[in-house]
């Protein structure tokens, strides 16, 4: 009995990240993209497929592609109603897209939804299956951050065989840092669930972009958008009528302003505090967990004076804003295809 193909998508306010199975190779294949969404207000004179596809009457440019469109076109990514709008159509994209340059037609997709949102998982589904027309047995529903348990109980810290040592932590503290929201879940053996969960919502990367945001507005009067900001955040860089104008000491000093602000949510948030105090590790994953990462011999000053040990907060060594989506697809392959 052939298997059955499975898509995994965790799609963030800044990001999209895919997971599947190459049909030819067998290896995981990984894949991301800018989640900017643009709605055209007309068909276009030629549609690119790999940035641009029509959606019942509506046409679309998705990715880097839509950040050069007019910014009124752009769809606001903010909170879940709007979160909502997208979902189905970047799953229509990538379906289309993956069908198109692998050949593969997938049986199952596996999405996910923040903590924050986790009575919404009944709501998106019937949307995303109505606007769609498909089979509402297709899609499967994860919470972030506890779900993605299971791929660092499968990996550890390293998704390279060469580099991965034995996980060797029964009860850690798993922190998810997306674009929205931080999502807190505590691993205890092979056990996690929503009742050991907590989601931060508007704790996520989005406090830095609001403040890049908020100082190119301050400082040249120009309103831009959290996707331009995103652009911002990862290159340093605010590209304006031909011009180039390096923010990368003011991005540096709002990054590491949010990064002392998380490690502070232990002391601040009731909830946090508790759940920390008896685990072996905080591992840090998504978005934030990459900038973390870049960040991290410069915050261990920070860290020793709030008197955490040297290594206590830890990262996977790359890759870690796939660990949901690695995560998604792995449940999804065992609850479908009996795999362990």
């Amino acid at each position: 009995m052939n298997e059955l193909k499975i898509l995994s998508i965790d799609l963030g306010f800044s990001g999209v990240k895919c997971c599947f199975r190459d049909p030819n190779s067998g290896e995981l294949i990984l894949d991301n993209y800018i989640s900017a969404t643009a709605m055209l207000p007309e068909k276009p004179d030629e549609v690119d497929q790999d940035n641009a596809f029509q959606l019942a009457e509506n046409y679309y440019v998705l990715g880097p592609q839509a950040l050069k469109v007019p910014r009124q076109y752009l769809l606001p990514l903010k909170d879940y109603e709007t979160l909502k709008v997208v979902t189905p159509i970047w799953i229509s994209f990538l379906l289309n897209k993956y069908q198109r340059n692998y050949g593969i037609k997938f049986d199952k997709i596996c999405i996910g939804l923040s903590l924050v949102y986790k009575d919404k998982a009944d709501d998106l589904l019937e949307y995303i299956t109505n606007i769609l027309m498909l089979d509402p047995d297709m899609f499967m529903c994860l919470p972030q951050g506890t779900a993605a348990k299971v791929a660092i109980q499968k990996y550890g810290l390293s998704l390279d065989p060469a580099k991965r040592t034995q996980f060797k932590y029964d009860n850690f503290l798993l922190f998810d840092i997306g674009s929205n929201s931080i999502d807190v879940a505590l691993v205890i053996g092979s056990m996690s669930s929503t009742a050991s969960s907590i989601g931060l919502e508007n704790h996520g990367v989005c406090k830095i972009l609001y403040d890049i945001i908020d100082y190119i507005y301050q400082s040249a009067g120009v309103q831009i958008s959290r996707d331009e900001a995103k652009v911002v955040l990862d290159t340093g860089i605010w590209k304006r009528r031909g011009r180039n104008y390096d923010l990368s000491a003011k991005v540096h000093e709002l990054t590491m302003r949010y990064l002392v602000d998380v490690i502070d949510l232990m002391d601040t948030n009731k909830n946090l505090s508790a759940m920390v105090e008896n685990v072996q590790k905080i591992i840090i994953i998504g978005g934030g967990g990459v900038i973390f990462q870049k960040y991290y011999h410069e915050l261990l000053p920070e860290m020793e004076k709030r008197g955490w040990a040297p290594g206590f907060w830890t990262f996977p060594e790359k890759d870690a804003e796939y660990f949901n989506a690695i995560s998604y697809y792995l449940i999804g392959d065992s609850k479908i295809n009996n795999k362990q």
